[in-house]
């Protein structure tokens, strides 16, 4: 058991830990890949991911359960969009005054995952796939062949899957 520079103790369980109280995920100077603390300001432990503080989920399950909505970038959108940049956060709280359709998101880092939640009572967005109205990188590769819609107040997680030259959304 080494207790120093890199803290190894061969797969053994450390009992009755805490996590580090940072005030709020913004106090935290310098964080580093993999990085975990417990966000006082919210009540809930937070993973730096390199670029993002990615929140614990406050519940598993049910009915929106488990999804992190804090960090969502709030978009209205009226039009189709095509080649979309990536979020500011980890992802989109989307409200719609009509119907929408997706035809990709700019191409992101292997494992990236964003959040799409639909937060309109009336309209859905549906995400098309491999649409020519995006460049091919960016496009769904959706499973089934088919489009998928995304429903009222439904979120969907995408994962963007580019080893060996493959690309996959997976929702």
């Amino acid at each position: 058991m080494i207790l120093y520079d890199d803290l190894e103790l061969q797969q053994n369980q450390l009992i009755s830990t805490a996590l580090e109280n940072a005030p709020s995920v913004a106090s935290v100077a310098t964080p580093v890949v993999g990085q975990v603390v417990y966000d006082v300001a919210i009540g809930r432990g937070a993973l730096w991911t390199g670029s993002a503080w990615l929140h614990f989920p406050t519940s598993g399950g049910g009915s929106g359960g488990g999804f992190d909505y804090s960090n969502l970038d709030n978009v209205t959108w009226s039009v189709n969009m095509n080649n979309i940049p990536l979020p500011l956060g980890n992802g989109w709280r989307i409200t719609l005054t009509t119907g929408i359709d997706i035809t990709g998101i700019v191409a992101a880092a292997h494992d990236t995952r964003l959040m799409l939640f639909n937060a309109n009572a009336i309209n859905s967005v549906k995400l098309k796939r491999e649409n020519t109205n995006s460049l091919a990188v960016n496009r769904f590769a959706l499973p089934g062949d088919a489009d998928y819609s995304i429903g009222k107040y439904v979120t969907t997680l995408l994962r963007y899957d580019n080893e060996g030259g493959h690309r996959e959304n997976s929702y």
